[in-house]
C-alpha cells in the first residue's frame, strides 16, 4: 500500500499516512474550503489501510483549530478507524496534541474520545 501525503496549505494541515508503520498525523489549521474534496482522499486511504492495518496504528493530530464541518468528517474517519479495534486487527491510540491555553481543542479532544470508545492520549506541546 502507497503511503499517504497531502501538502499542508494555510487552511489544510499536512495529513501523512504511512501503513506499514500504522502511523496517521494531521498537523495544521483544519478549514478547508472544500471539505469533501480535502478528505476524499484521506478517507480512501483509511479505508484501504483498515482492509489490513498494522498490528498497531497511532493517529496524531495536532490541529489548533477546525471548522465545524471538518469535525464531522474526522469524527467519521475515526468511527471508521475504530472497526479495526472492533475486528480486533489493530491497537488503535489517538494521540491528541493541544496547547495548555487551549481548552476548545482539547475539549473537542476528549468528545471525540467519548464518541468513538477510542484510547486517547492528550499531549500538551
Amino acid at each position: 500500500m502507497e503511503n499517504l501525503l497531502i501538502q499542508h496549505s494555510n487552511k489544510t494541515p499536512q495529513v501523512e499516512g504511512n501503513a506499514n508503520a500504522g502511523l496517521i498525523t494531521f498537523k495544521g489549521k483544519l478549514i478547508p474550503e472544500d471539505v469533501f474534496n480535502f478528505f476524499n482522499p484521506i478517507n480512501s486511504w483509511i479505508k484501504d489501510y483498515c482492509t489490513e492495518p498494522a498490528p498497531v496504528t497511532r493517529v496524531e493530530f495536532e490541529i489548533p483549530y477546525m471548522n465545524t464541518l471538518s469535525t464531522t468528517k474526522v469524527l467519521g474517519m475515526l468511527k471508521l478507524l475504530n472497526t479495526v479495534v472492533e475486528n480486533k486487527t489493530s491497537v488503535v491510540t489517538v494521540v491528541w496534541k493541544f496547547e495548555a491555553f487551549d481548552t476548545d481543542t482539547y475539549d473537542c479532544g476528549l468528545n471525540f474520545q467519548k464518541l468513538t470508545g477510542l484510547h486517547f492520549e492528550f499531549v500538551n506541546v
